[in-house]
């Protein structure tokens, strides 16, 4: 809903105090709002796309020969690709290999890289390192805080709770679409473990939220 593919049944959202509404993906990019899904492969990244065109998709705006013009500078996204795998290390070839030929890991750094092209101010980042070799795990979560430190807004999903711990400021749970819990993150995972888990053995306490 926040990254306008469904939408509200009521509330509102608000960014930096003031009323925002995404009636489209396309609205919410322009409002700097940037999703990575779990599902990288179908809805992350276009797989027959270069590592190019992946990396500039999100901010074709940026690379046109005139403002008023639909035609790309290929020029400029070029500069803009190679700079972002130089900047995220990304193992390829080059920046015209298919996306589909990359490794799982490099895939999801290109998908990162997709939306700091689009120089994003909020990211919702679902599950970011399901199928990821530990090396390349690592990795992404020192860049998911250096993107933090770097001004941006992050919204992690991950069912990894030590993931979850790791990277968080602070951490909510919910269920039924409501929020049920809400966890001060110490960065020690025996005590804030237990505090989630204390969340989630109280859900059977609370009644769902209607849907529709």
């Amino acid at each position: 809903m926040i990254f306008g593919a469904d939408s509200p049944t009521g509330g509102s959202i608000e960014l930096d105090g003031v009323p925002v509404r995404s009636r489209s993906p396309v609205d919410a990019i322009r409002h700097g709002i940037a999703f990575l899904p779990e599902d990288r492969r179908s809805e992350g990244l276009v797989l027959d796309f270069s590592v190019r065109e992946n990396i500039t998709l999100a901010s074709l705006r940026q690379h046109r020969l005139h403002p008023l013009l639909p035609i790309p500078n290929r020029r400029s996204e070029r500069e803009a690709a190679s700079a972002a795998v130089a900047r995220l290390s990304i193992t390829t070839p080059s920046i015209e290999q298919e996306v589909r030929r990359l490794s799982g890991g490099n895939q999801q750094k290109v998908s990162i890289a997709k939306w700091l092209a689009a120089e994003s101010e909020i990211l919702i980042i679902d599950e970011p390192t399901v199928g990821i070799d530990i090396k390349t795990k690592t990795y992404l979560h020192e860049l998911i805080g250096e993107i933090a430190r770097d001004g941006a807004s992050i919204l992690l999903i991950s069912s990894d709770m030590a993931e979850m711990i790791t990277l968080a400021d602070r951490i909510l749970v919910m269920h039924g679409f409501r929020l049920v819990g809400e966890v001060a993150n110490d960065h020690r995972y025996e005590t804030t473990s237990r505090a989630i888990m204390g969340c989630i053995h109280a859900v059977g306490d609370v009644e769902p939220a209607p849907v529709g």
